[in-house]
C-alpha cells in the first residue's frame, strides 16, 4: 500500500475516553430525566450535538454544549491513553504526517494528547470543522486535504462502525481496534485487530514494505 498519512480516531482509539464520558452523559441524562443507557449508547461515533438531538431533539443544542463543555472541562485531566496508543502514534510518526480525526474539538483532542507526552497531531480535524460528521465522508476527505495527499494514501484507525464508514466512504483504508464494539460489528473495515499494540506493530509492517518498495523502485 502506498501509505503516507496515519489518521486516528480519539475517543476509544488514543484516549481511553469510556469511564469519563459515561459519567458525563449520565449526568446530563439525569438532568433531563433520561435513559442514561439509551443516551449513552447513542453518542457512539456521533459528534454531541448529534446525540443530543438524536435523543432529546426538543432540547436547545448550544445550551445543551455548552453545559457539557464546561463539565468536560473539569474532567478532562481523568483521560488516560489507551493501551499501546503511545507506541501506535510513534509509529505512525515514522510516516509522512500522522493526525487526529476526532468528534470532539480540536483544542480538546490536543490538551488531552499532550499532557501525556503525545506530540500536537500534524493534521487535526475536530468535530466542528465539518458540517457534516462520521460517518459522512467529510472528516476524512478534509483531513485528506489537510494532509496534501488523496485520501487513498490516509490509512485511518478506528474504534467504531461509524468510524470505519466514514473512512471508507471517503476512499480511506480503515484499520478498526475492537477496543468499543466487537469484531463483528466492524466487519467494513480492511482490518479489524484486537488492541492499538496490534495497530503499532502493523502500521511497521506497512512502513517497512513502503521502504522496500522504495528501495526497489530506485534500485
Amino acid at each position: 500500500m502506498d501509505v503516507r498519512v496515519v489518521l486516528f480516531d480519539l475517543d476509544g482509539v488514543l484516549l481511553d475516553s469510556t469511564p469519563v464520558h459515561r459519567r458525563l452523559w449520565e449526568r446530563w441524562a439525569v438532568r433531563h430525566r433520561l435513559d442514561p443507557e439509551q443516551v449513552f449508547a447513542a453518542t457512539f461515533g456521533r459528534r454531541p450535538a448529534e446525540a443530543i438531538g438524536a435523543v432529546a431533539p426538543w432540547l436547545v443544542v448550544p445550551e445543551e454544549l455548552l453545559w457539557l463543555d464546561e463539565l468536560l472541562r473539569r474532567e478532562r485531566d481523568m483521560f488516560a491513553l489507551m493501551p499501546g496508543a503511545a507506541a501506535a502514534v510513534a509509529a505512525a510518526r515514522q510516516f509522512a504526517a500522522w493526525g487526529v480525526v476526532t468528534s470532539s474539538s480540536a483544542e480538546h483532542a490536543t490538551y488531552c494528547l499532550t499532557r501525556h507526552g503525545i506530540p500536537a497531531p500534524i493534521v487535526l480535524v475536530g468535530g466542528t470543522d465539518t458540517a457534516e460528521g462520521k460517518p459522512s465522508p467529510a472528516p476524512y476527505l478534509l483531513a485528506s486535504v489537510r494532509a496534501g495527499v488523496p485520501s487513498a494514501a490516509c490509512v485511518a484507525v478506528e474504534d467504531s462502525p461509524a468510524g470505519v464508514a466514514s473512512a471508507r466512504a471517503a476512499g480511506a483504508v480503515a484499520i478498526a481496534v475492537a477496543s468499543t464494539y466487537a469484531a463483528g460489528e466492524l466487519a467494513a473495515a480492511d482490518r479489524c485487530l484486537a488492541a492499538m499494540d496490534d495497530v503499532a506493530q502493523l502500521l511497521l509492517a506497512i512502513r517497512g514494505q513502503s521502504d522496500v518498495a522504495g528501495e526497489t523502485q530506485t534500485a
